[in-house]
């Protein structure tokens, strides 16, 4: 299996992500993959919107949510 994490960090590196932000993109990928319990380039623009759904319902503040959302788009659009 590829290591995405090791594929995303290099992406954001190359865009100057801070430390701060590499980390918390990650652990939001974490996340969904520990959520959805099956490997990232299997999860369905579906699962994701679940996902981020289930978050809500958790009370995480929609800042919060935006942040998972611009992950996910590095992930998922340039990993």
């Amino acid at each position: 299996m590829p290591n995405y994490y090791e594929k995303m960090k290099f992406e954001m590196e190359l865009r100057g992500y801070s430390q701060h932000t590499k980390k918390h993109y990650l652990s939001h990928v974490r996340l969904l993959e520990s959520y959805i319990s099956k490997p990232l380039d299997q999860v369905s623009p579906e699962e994701i919107k679940q996902f981020l759904h289930h978050r809500i319902k958790q009370g995480i503040s929609y800042s919060n949510i935006d942040l998972a959302c611009n992950a996910f788009k590095v992930m998922f659009n340039s990993v």
